[in-house]
């Protein structure tokens, strides 16, 4: 589990109790992972459709930070 889960806690009761929550969200973090794993395969999958305009450019950097960003989100999920 990543200690980012967790970090903003200073007991170790806290981190704990905290880390068995985590673990108890389990379907809910999985079907999250699911979820984003879907959306990052239909972004990529319509992004060659922009060649054909002007501000692809522009439009592809969008498409580099969003799955920038789901791909960090998915690093959380990963050892939950």
């Amino acid at each position: 589990m990543k200690s980012k889960w967790y970090s903003h806690l200073k007991e170790s009761e806290e981190v704990e109790e905290f880390k068995q929550r985590i673990k108890l969200a389990t379907p809910v973090l999985e079907r999250l992972t699911k979820i984003l794993d879907e959306k990052l395969t239909t972004a990529n999958a319509n992004s060659t459709d922009q060649y054909e305009q002007a501000a692809w450019a522009y439009k592809q950097a969008d498409l580099n930070g969003y799955n920038r960003a789901i791909n960090d989100v998915l690093k959380y999920l990963e050892d939950k």
